[in-house]
């Protein structure tokens, strides 16, 4: 039997337009029965990051894979019972790792195109150039580690032993003990933030390089410790570390004048000193691994720029004598 046809309106007046042709059996009914059902999107769900990824069970550690030495580093651990907070942390953490073993890889890379004789030339630059400029990174570090423990110590001991006087000598006390303090916060920043030219270069030779092989992978290392040097020699002039001893030094003038009750004058005075040691500490700092970097970027990879020679090492001499000290540069 055939199903009705629909009229249609058209322009010239009606025609019939089947709908369907063909007879109905019995097989249509059972094809629509096993017909799925329809998916029905009545809300919408957005992932959380704990749903999936890094967080499923199947899922319990990152490793990133090295072709050039052929070994891998776990830098992503996941343990049980982690709640939400450590668990953003740890993909923090996570991915500067990752970060950096991806910028470890393109160094990789691209030593692996170079030949051994180039691998040869690239590493007898770096590691000319941090060799030799370890011992002024040495003198730097080590000389204002003992010397701000030092005065911390001497002007510590002069507080105490000045501190029942009165009149002038107990402002002397009072001085001594904000500026056995400063110096104190001086030396433990040193410790706590060490100088990377300083001690750094002390592993290239324990790095072994008598295969090819191993020649492209210290200069790998080799290269990625001259850019760590250059950073910290950047940041122990940038704007942060200013910032840090300005805020060190404002907070000793004024514990001098709100905590001893003393006037603005000496307070200044306080924070004048203080200022000036640690702009000296911050101009001293050598900067060589900075203008060594840029020199090996111009020479061996292309980047544009001036090519700046070695020039006469300054030469930094310090003395106590009675009644006070002497600071001199040679340069």
């Amino acid at each position: 039997m055939l199903k009705p046809a629909f009229r249609f309106p058209s322009v010239k007046g009606t025609q019939d337009l089947p709908l369907t042709s063909g007879p109905d059996t019995a097989e249509e009914p059972a094809r629509k029965a096993k017909a799925p059902k329809p998916i029905v999107i009545d809300r919408y769900h957005f992932k959380r990051d704990i749903e999936g990824d890094l967080t499923a069970p199947s899922y319990d550690h990152l490793y990133p894979f090295f072709f050039l030495t052929s070994s891998r580093r776990r830098i992503y651990p996941l343990g049980k019972g982690i709640n939400m907070k450590h668990h953003n942390m740890r993909r923090l953490g996570a991915a500067l790792a990752l970060t950096a073993a991806l910028t470890g890889g393109v160094l990789a890379q691209e030593t692996a195109d170079l030949s051994d004789e180039q691998v040869k030339e690239r590493l007898g630059f770096l590691e000319n150039a941090l060799i030799s400029a370890q011992p002024r990174a040495k003198l730097w570090w080590y000389g204002w580690i003992a010397g701000f423990s030092t005065a911390a110590a001497v002007q510590g001991g002069l507080a105490v032993a000045n501190w029942d006087k009165t009149g002038d000598d107990k402002d002397f006390a009072e001085d001594m003990l904000v500026g056995g303090a400063t110096c104190a916060i001086g030396a433990a920043g040193q410790l706590i933030f060490p100088f990377v030219p300083a001690y750094g270069p002390k592993a290239l030779p324990a790095m072994p390089e008598g295969t090819p092989e191993e020649r492209q992978a210290k200069l790998v290392k080799t290269e990625e410790l001259l850019r760590q040097c250059a950073k910290k020699e950047k940041e122990g002039r940038g704007w942060l570390t200013h910032g840090l001893n300005l805020g060190v030094n404002v907070t000793a003038g004024l514990v001098t004048v709100l905590a001893f009750d003393r006037p603005w004058s000496d307070g200044l005075v306080t924070f004048a000193v203080s200022e000036s040691i640690s702009l000296l500490n911050i101009f001293s700092q050598p900067t060589r691994a900075r203008r060594d970097l840029k020199n090996y970027e111009i020479r061996f990879q292309g980047k544009p720029g001036v090519y700046r020679e070695a020039g006469a090492t300054p030469i930094w001499n310090f003395s106590i004598f009675p009644g006070g000290i002497h600071i001199g540069l040679k340069f």
